[in-house]
């Protein structure tokens, strides 16, 4: 069951989506990221697929409209104005892991990212220690032809305290290429911190017009794993 809610969030009421299956108290959490999109048909529903999913499994998943803590319209032309704005975003997810934690029984919370999202919670990450990471073929240092802001730029030293994280990435994603997630591997790998890398799905990007975009296939295997890692 879903039910939208909110929350007060750096200082700014932001819609949430809540998804919770049952009466008892969950046990963990975990906080979702949509891409540039954000809850636009038709990528709403690999958001949706994925939230249902998870709580089906028993957890608390929450979707932060982390885009109202700016005003951006999701989609390329709104974000990519606003990809300066994007250190809000971050502190705006950061935020939501106290928030959740006040609805489980322990302090277990994990981040799920999707594109833009996933770069989003790595960062996030950064500012407020979660358990897990699961990124979804995210940018680490581009975004696409646009410079990347300083507050998204992921590099080798700043991954270096994040935990452990499981990433997805089509190897003909040319939007993200999945060379961004071989890069963010080498780095976890050079810090000894755990990392799954799923690179074994043939296909592209979500919404991509050139090739072949994100898979049903590939959606179902991912969550699958996903579901299991979490």
């Amino acid at each position: 069951m879903v039910t939208r809610e909110t929350a007060t969030l750096t200082g700014k009421s932001i819609s949430v989506d809540v998804y919770k299956e049952g009466a008892t108290t969950p046990v963990s959490a975990v906080i979702v990221a949509y891409g540039t999109e954000g809850m636009n048909s038709p990528f709403n529903l690999l958001n949706e697929d994925f939230c249902v999913t998870a709580s089906q499994a028993g957890h608390l998943v929450v979707l932060p409209h982390y885009f109202e803590s700016t005003g951006t319209q999701a989609g390329t032309v709104g974000v990519s104005s606003d990809l300066n704005k994007s250190a809000t975003w971050i502190d705006t997810l950061a935020a939501c892991v106290d928030w959740v934690k006040g609805r489980i029984s322990s302090d277990k919370v994990s981040f799920v990212g999707f594109s833009l999202g996933a770069n989003l919670v790595l960062n996030a990450a950064l500012k407020n220690p979660v358990t897990a990471i699961v990124d979804y073929f995210g940018p680490v240092d581009r975004f696409g032809i646009l410079p990347m802001p300083a507050a998204m730029h992921l590099t080798d030293s700043r991954v270096s305290s994040v935990p452990p994280v499981m990433i997805h990435h089509g190897n003909q994603d040319n939007i993200v290429p999945d060379s961004q997630s071989q890069k963010l591997k080498q780095w976890l790998d050079g810090h000894r911190i755990d990392c799954e890398f799923h690179n074994d799905y043939d296909c592209g990007h979500p919404g991509q017009r050139e090739g072949v975009e994100w898979t049903a296939t590939a959606q179902k295997t991912s969550l699958s794993r996903t579901i299991a890692y979490l």
